[in-house]
């Protein structure tokens, strides 16, 4: 419409990766693991280019979110996030620009509180060379939350986040890349986390239609205080709270005993607890196959170790993916 591009969307997508979430806590119990959800975004970008080296842009969109079952009932619900951005192209190699995005968050269970957020800061894109390119953000990010819902978390969080990331081209066939990064997002059974990246990647073109991919990550997680949500492990006894009696609901595992436990909608328990740290390692290969000139494959393996502060939170895990895709 004149100058402007307006685009308008819909984007379905599911996912099933419980260890890509460090407040998923895998207890041996086979609701930690069947993390299935799926998400349904609508929304309409604009995109306005007043001249070659000028472009600005703005988004709004409306994601649903629902599990396929009942375990994580306590995550279903809607957002809207509003965006907007504007990058210049001060050099062939170098483009800045500034971003910011704010969002409203809403939990149909009433369990999770909802939330605000806010976020703006500058980005940069550098050519260093014809092999090298380096791109950095900086955000100052706010997430407020309403306290209406059943965590007992009543923290917020305002500071610093961002990324900076290097890709090298080493080869016409190998390349790598190195990045870090600091966010913070909402949580199971907390107001919040931030998390704090490192990933490597190496990727080698064996042949046109055959590539070699290798990642490793070490990601550390600190979360709000409220409640650590998980599935018993096997062998666990629940001990329903007597209110009149002034007695909490205790839960009695393998590893331990925990008093004032409280037994969510989905059937998870969620142990009150000042915060917890996660750190989470992962290495992983994959590859992929161009089966014609628009079915393409990939297979991949990931080995993801957990190391938490809370008594059950740590596991380690296996994961193998097989993908397909097709270009019409």
């Amino acid at each position: 419409m004149g100058d402007v591009l307006f685009t308008v969307f819909n984007r379905l997508s599911s996912a099933n990766d419980a260890a890509q979430r460090p407040d998923i806590i895998g207890t041996g119990n086979a609701l930690s693991v069947q993390f299935n959800r799926i998400n349904n975004s609508t929304g309409l970008s604009t995109e306005w280019a007043p001249y070659t080296d000028l472009s600005v842009s703005a988004d709004y969109t409306f994601s649903l979110e629902r599990g396929l079952d009942d375990s994580f009932i306590l995550l279903n619900g809607q957002s809207q996030t509003v965006s907007t951005a504007v990058f210049h192209r001060l050099h062939p190699d170098l483009t800045v620009g500034i971003s910011a995005s704010a969002s409203l968050n809403d939990f149909s269970s009433n369990f999770q509180n909802s939330t605000k957020s806010f976020g703006a800061g500058p980005t940069a894109t550098w050519r260093a060379s014809e092999a090298i390119t380096v791109s950095a953000s900086v955000r100052y990010t706010i997430i407020n939350s309403e306290r209406d819902g059943q965590i007992q978390d009543t923290s917020d969080f305002s500071g610093v986040t961002g990324s900076l990331s290097a890709r090298h081209q080493l080869t016409q066939f190998i390349s790598h890349a190195l990045s870090l990064s600091r966010g913070a997002n909402g949580a199971l059974g907390s107001n919040y986390q931030v998390s704090t990246d490192a990933s490597y990647q190496l990727s080698w073109q064996i042949t046109d239609f055959l590539p070699l991919n290798f990642n490793a990550s070490i990601d550390q997680a600190e979360q709000s205080g409220g409640l650590a949500i998980f599935a018993a492990p096997p062998g666990s006894v629940y001990f329903p709270p007597d209110p009149a009696n002034g007695i909490p609901g205790i839960l009695v595992t393998p590893v331990d005993s925990f008093p004032g436990v409280v037994l969510t909608p989905g059937g998870l328990f969620g142990v009150p607890v000042p915060g917890q740290t996660i750190l989470s390692y992962r290495v992983g290969v994959s590859t992929g196959y161009q089966i014609t000139q628009k079915l393409g494959s990939s297979l991949g393996w990931s080995y993801i170790v957990r190391d938490s502060d809370f008594a059950l939170g740590d596991f380690d895990s296996h994961l193998v993916t097989l993908t397909l895709n097709y270009s019409f």
